[in-house]
């Protein structure tokens, strides 16, 4: 849009805003720069979008990822509290015996 063009435009934006009556040229005329404008506008942002949106899709991948792995990283942490619970219980039971062939308390930490 040229300067003239622009100059023209906001004029016929002024008295729209103003309650100007325009006539059915000027408001076509209007109608056309608020089209040239949007269409500037979409182009101008093209390329930013579209790196959004690709942002966006590696960012969705990530999460997807990150929450498999969360995942994997809880039943790990469930199955090593279960083998921790039974490696706890195993000793015991080794300590008891112990004690009952020794006839005596072994120490449960050992």
């Amino acid at each position: 849009m040229t300067d003239k063009q622009r100059n023209h435009f906001q004029q016929l934006r002024e008295r729209e805003a103003a309650g100007l009556p325009l006539t059915e040229a000027d408001t076509a005329e209007l109608v056309a720069f608020i089209q040239e404008i949007e269409q500037q506008e979409a182009a101008y942002l093209a390329p930013a979008t579209q790196r959004i949106h690709a942002e966006r899709l590696t960012l969705a991948e990530q999460n997807r990822t990150l929450e498999t792995l969360a995942q994997r990283k809880e039943a790990l942490a469930e199955r090593l509290q279960q083998v921790l619970q039974e490696s706890r219980a195993e000793r015991q039971e080794i300590n008891k015996e112990a004690a009952r062939i020794l006839g005596k308390p072994v120490n449960a930490a050992r």
